[in-house]
């Protein structure tokens, strides 16, 4: 896992990550603190790469791919930021290296496996939590419906950027010997096979979705030629099926005279998100829900008090009749704006007035004050290591702040 995080004013850009790779094999869970997750673009281009999630990209490291990338540019420069995305992008469809069927052939097995566990594990799940109750569903009743709620997430989480052109009968071809593998695998862990079809669709909307089990988000940060002020853009991609990018565009922010200071966390972002804040994302969200129903049980008490002091049912009819959804609406709102003002308004004034050397420790500490929150508590020590520092400006580019390990 991964701590990134931009932190932009009118100045520069400063950007930090740590360096802490989990590796799962046999069932064994091992952190290594040596993943480089920032790359400079070019000596002569003011653009930063961060990354984060899965190191690989078709079976390929990133740090291969972004150094290709490197080459390929060639020093280059483009008008703005987001171009670079967008020719990132269209470079990952022309690489050769990355488009074969093979391994295209092997992207899709390892999503359909992926994809028929996650589905299976759920549904075992469920049959689990029904032990010892009176009524009990089958394992097709519960797969039909686990099958239903995927369908509607990803129609939910809307289509990726580029698989809309994919029909459903191209997809069946493309992935053919792959659905004849998944049945196999279905026939040996004693799963019916006889709703092929729904598996296939199922799968299909997956794949077309924007939802992905595997991915990385690729962060780019810094200026265009055309730009005087930095900006940042993150997507999330998956993988390449017949010769399409799987990928979704996620945040973008620039500075401008209105917007003078920007900091954006990702990955693991919650310990930074609640400095910014002021309370922990869970802890908010918890205190939201546990309103809604501390609601609903004043008013059943106040029904309750009502009939037992006599009054007629017309007023408990009232009461049941009663919303208190705009109570809700304002009371969450009013929070907002108390975050807003008091925290993070104040935070963005002060570093509008940053220098970069300030901006390069403040994006340092995000990531150490993340790290030592994981390694204090019974979270699995995601976050550590090294934390790599970089700062890019319009005049001198992407520069180095600290470079752990570096060769």
């Amino acid at each position: 896992m991964t701590a990134i995080v931009g932190i932009l004013n009118k100045r520069a850009a400063a950007i930090a990550a740590d360096s802490a790779m989990t590796v799962k094999k046999d069932g064994q869970t091992k952190i290594y603190n040596n993943a480089r997750k920032i790359f400079s673009l070019s000596e002569d281009i003011p653009v930063g790469i961060m990354m984060a999630g899965n190191l690989e990209f078709m079976g390929m490291p990133w740090d291969v791919i972004f150094g290709q990338y490197r080459s390929y540019r060639n020093g280059k420069p483009l008008p703005h930021l987001k171009d670079y995305m967008s020719d990132f992008l269209s470079f990952l469809t022309s690489f050769s290296h990355l488009n074969t069927k093979e391994m295209y052939s092997n992207y899709l097995y390892a999503e359909l496996g992926s994809f028929y566990y996650t589905t299976k594990s759920v549904v075992d799940s469920r049959i689990s939590e029904e032990q010892g109750k009176i009524i009990q569903h089958t394992f097709e009743e519960h797969l039909n419906d686990v099958m239903e709620e995927n369908v509607k997430m990803y129609k939910d989480d809307g289509r990726s950027e580029n698989m809309k052109e994919i029909s459903f009968k191209k997809f069946c071809a493309i992935a053919k010997k792959q659905f004849e593998s998944l049945k196999e695998t279905m026939s040996e862990d004693g799963v019916s096979t006889k709703n092929m079809q729904g598996w296939k669709r199922v799968f299909y909307e997956y794949i077309i979705s924007s939802c992905y089990l595997m991915d990385s988000q690729i962060v780019f940060t810094g200026y265009g030629e055309d730009e005087i002020y930095p900006s940042i853009q993150a997507v999330a991609l998956s993988g390449i099926i017949d010769g399409k990018v799987r990928f979704r565009y996620d945040d973008y922010e620039e500075i401008t005279d209105e917007s003078s200071s920007i900091v954006m966390p990702f990955a693991q972002s919650d310990v930074m998100v609640t400095l910014m804040k002021g309370i922990a994302p869970e802890l908010y969200a918890n205190i939201m829900e546990k309103l809604d129903e501390h609601i609903e049980k004043v008013r059943e008490l106040m029904i309750t008090s009502i009939l037992e002091a006599g009054y007629k049912n017309e007023i408990k009819e009232l009461m049941e009749s009663v919303s208190f959804s705009d109570l809700n609406k304002t009371f969450r709102t009013d929070t907002i704006d108390y975050i807003q003002e008091h925290y993070i308004e104040g935070m963005l004034a002060a570093i509008d007035c940053f220098s970069v050397s300030e901006m390069a420790d403040m994006a340092e500490n995000l990531i150490s004050v993340t790290g030592l929150q994981r390694h204090y508590t019974s979270s699995e020590e995601s976050v550590g290591g090294p934390v790599n520092v970089a700062v890019i400006t319009k005049d001198k580019g992407f520069r180095w702040v600290k470079m752990c390990g570096k060769i």
